[in-house]
């Protein structure tokens, strides 16, 4: 039987050698049995449409983005109320 293939790590894997010019993207779309221009393709149209829209290209970046900023507000916030008894060398006393 065939051996059990973690999606994530062959994705990370085809990415790794992509980045390092070992394989073409068209090589990994061929071998994964597609036909390079089609998904070419078909990728523009759909960030176009996601665009007209008003969804982002890739719309969990922008949430990571979007909840790192937040917690930023609030650290401020944070550090604005409790001054310097919230910052320190994390000794009590």
């Amino acid at each position: 039987s065939m051996p059990w293939i973690d999606p994530k790590k062959e994705a990370e894997a085809w990415g790794m050698l992509e980045d390092r010019c070992y394989v073409s993207g068209p090589e990994i779309i061929r071998k994964r049995g597609g036909n390079p221009i089609d998904t070419l393709e078909q990728q523009s149209r759909w960030l176009r449409e996601k665009d007209a829209q008003g969804i982002p290209a890739n719309a969990a970046t922008q949430a990571a983005t979007e909840a790192a900023a937040q917690a930023d507000e609030i650290n401020a916030a944070l550090r604005e109320v409790l001054g310097d008894a919230g910052a320190g060398d994390g000794q009590r006393g």
